[in-house]
């Protein structure tokens, strides 16, 4: 379940800021969605090469030519990337779900980076109350 979240119009300026709530909630949300396609995707892929060990040794049990090795090979193969990229597009589907921009500069608050921590962004602008980017006050109270 995905939280409401609702910018408020602050008095002064015309800016929709959002809360510290909404930019952690966004984040979780995101997090566990995440999680979510990529264990999918993950057990897609095992369970594609399952497949293909399994035709080849279906082979031998049902007097299958050898000639036949490879195409079984390469179906669990091309099965595990389609596995693969099926969960890459959910984990980006959920991103742009989720995405939370700063409303000077459009820039994006939950970024993916799998080498470092997914929602950084989304920490640091729930801690400082910045935008990471342009350094204008997104936060409201």
């Amino acid at each position: 379940m995905e939280p409401d979240i609702e910018p408020k119009r602050h008095e002064g300026h015309g800016l929709a800021l959002i809360t510290r709530d909404d930019v952690l909630a966004m984040a979780d949300a995101y997090r566990r969605a995440g999680r979510r396609a990529e264990l999918v995707g993950a057990a897609g892929v095992i369970g594609a090469f399952a497949v293909g060990a399994l035709l080849l040794q279906a082979r031998g049990l049902f007097g299958w030519p050898p000639s036949l090795d490879p195409i079984f090979l390469l179906s669990g193969v091309a099965t595990a990337w389609a596995a693969a990229g099926l969960a890459w597009r959910r984990q980006r589907k959920e991103l742009a779900a989720h995405q939370l921009l700063c409303p000077s500069c459009n820039a994006a608050i939950l970024t993916v980076r799998p080498w470092r921590s997914e929602v950084s962004r989304a920490e640091l602008v729930a801690n400082t109350g910045t935008c990471p980017s342009c350094g204008v006050k997104i936060l409201g109270d």
